[in-house]
């Protein structure tokens, strides 16, 4: 196994600390080498494994510090996305405004460089910034542009996670029957890519959007099975804003 076959076995399975030890073991190689392309690399990859674990200041500091090496080397793909991780750890500290140019910066570099995939996922992230500042429409096509990438890419796990953040973007803009079909189609489209955290973060929208329609029996269910799936992949922040969704939905339910 490589490290990248080792990088992406660590992700899936949610390894984040051995993740960032064997990312800094190859980065700390990369520039005793001088290899200025291959130190970027690392610092991405660090600066995602960073922000999984809450260390937000690092990984914002990591990304940036990536974006600037494959600057410096002209790689412009590299760059891509690093300012799409970079954007996503500023949203994690409430610096939305940096974070929607950086991924404006990404989707532009990406469109520049024929790398649809890379385009889709700025996008997605694109909305859920656009929508912690309130402008919805905006978040909503921004989400509706990525999913038809990833249709359109045969990207399903993708296309899952576009839709679930459009989903988010239609319950803030209080459309809550096209955020539940949104969110079921992405809860379902991570079920059949085997990605159990993802569907557990769309069937948490879906709660809060059946809650908002005031179908409440679904919400507790929703949920519910959103909880479990937290404690089954070992996420305990998510865990506990999920038993919070669900105690206030059993108390709206009873009012």
């Amino acid at each position: 196994m490589n490290w990248a076959e080792l990088s992406c076995w660590l992700y899936w399975r949610r390894r984040f600390d051995d993740w960032i030890i064997t990312t800094t073991i190859s980065l700390d190689t990369a520039r005793r080498l001088g290899d200025r392309r291959r130190e970027g690399n690392a610092l991405t990859i660090l600066g995602i494994a960073l922000r999984e674990v809450r260390r937000f200041e690092e990984a914002i500091t990591a990304c940036r510090d990536a974006a600037a090496i494959y600057r410096e080397t002209s790689d412009r793909h590299g760059e891509g996305i690093a300012l799409n991780n970079l954007g996503l750890a500023l949203v994690e500290v409430r610096r939305f405004e940096e974070a929607i140019t950086a991924h404006q910066d990404a989707a532009a570099i990406d469109r520049e460089t024929g790398d649809r995939h890379g385009e889709g996922a700025a996008l997605t992230n694109l909305g859920a910034a656009l929508v912690e500042v309130r402008r919805f429409e905006e978040a909503i096509t921004a989400c509706q542009d990525a999913a038809a990438i990833y249709r359109e890419t045969g990207d399903r796990h993708s296309e899952g996670i576009a839709l679930d953040n459009l989903g988010i973007a239609l319950r803030k803009a209080r459309r809550f029957e096209e955020a539940i079909t949104a969110c079921q189609d992405a809860a379902a489209i991570l079920r059949e890519t085997g990605d159990r955290h993802g569907v557990g973060m769309a069937l948490q929208g879906l709660g809060l959007a059946l809650q908002e329609a005031r179908r409440f029996a679904e919400a507790i269910t929703a949920h519910q099975d959103a909880l479990a799936i937290y404690r089954e992949t070992g996420d305990q922040y998510r865990e506990g804003i999920a038993l919070q969704t669900l105690e206030r939905a059993r108390a709206a339910q009873q009012a």
